[in-house]
């Protein structure tokens, strides 16, 4: 599977209006600082939606409360990257670095996020059809 960020945006968005329905991004990032489980998760997709989103939101990640979600999603995507070619398209596409990392998340945060990118790629593989891709290595390691 190659990453396909126009579908992962289409994805977002279903997961989005499924989860919150008609609530606004600036709600839910108030959830997720309070610690909201689904919010958290939500957000922590939501950032890899484009290079210039995550950007944007890192430069504000302090002013909006939420550096512990770039801590989460750039410590799982660092975490075994060399072992995940879905990840290494990610951080590259993105341009994330490792230092970006104030305070490395380990355990539960990375599986929680690895099982949310499975989760996108299990979706892909149901709507897009094409199961030959997802039985290879791209999710060992995740």
């Amino acid at each position: 599977m190659k990453w396909d960020q126009e579908f992962f945006n289409q994805y977002l968005d279903d997961l989005q209006k499924h989860l919150f329905e008609e609530m606004n991004l600036s709600e839910i990032i108030e959830l997720a600082k309070g610690d909201h489980h689904r919010a958290r998760r939500l957000l922590n997709l939501y950032i890899l939606r484009s290079r210039v989103v995550f950007q944007d939101f890192y430069k504000k990640r302090k002013e909006l409360g939420i550096q512990s979600i770039f801590d989460q999603v750039i410590s799982a995507l660092f975490h075994e990257v060399e072992r995940s070619p879905i990840k290494q398209e990610i951080v590259e596409l993105l341009g994330i670095e490792e230092c970006m990392i104030e305070s490395r998340v380990e355990g539960y945060g990375l599986k929680e996020f690895n099982k949310d990118i499975l989760a996108f790629g299990l979706y892909w593989r149901k709507m897009k059809g094409d199961l030959a891709h997802l039985r290879g290595d791209e999710f060992k390691g995740m």
